[in-house]
């Protein structure tokens, strides 16, 4: 009988041990949802910034297009007139580059300071 006392006291016992695994368990599934939910915003907010950039140089080459069709703006010779064009996207897209690195750089370093996890960070 105090055999059957002492198993019944050691399978409480671990019964308890598994349900503070699982509270565990659970505790890291909810910090690890919060987790993908914060990256998964700075996704969406890098890729508005994206959409943005996108437009930025649809409208600048628009309007290189309406200057290639007014005389005088632009060179006339072809040659001449697809160096400045090769030379105003490059101009675009630099700036976009800059934007970028500049954007990547305030994700990854700028809500440091809030306490947000921070993949460079061990």
């Amino acid at each position: 009988m105090v055999d059957v006392i002492r198993m019944i006291a050691y399978l409480s016992r671990t019964m308890v041990d598994v349900i503070r695994m699982n509270a565990y368990l659970s505790r890291m599934m909810i910090d690890a949802s919060r987790t993908i939910a914060y990256m998964c915003r700075m996704m969406v907010d890098a890729i508005r910034m994206i959409a943005y950039v996108c437009r930025t140089m649809v409208d600048a080459s628009r309007t290189i297009a309406y200057m290639g069709c007014m005389k005088g703006k632009t060179p006339q010779i072809p040659e001449k007139q697809t160096i400045a064009y090769l030379i105003s996207v490059a101009g675009q897209l630099y700036v976009a580059i800059i934007i970028a690195f500049l954007i990547g750089k305030y994700l990854m370093h700028g809500e440091a300071s809030k306490g947000e996890p921070s993949k460079n960070r061990p």
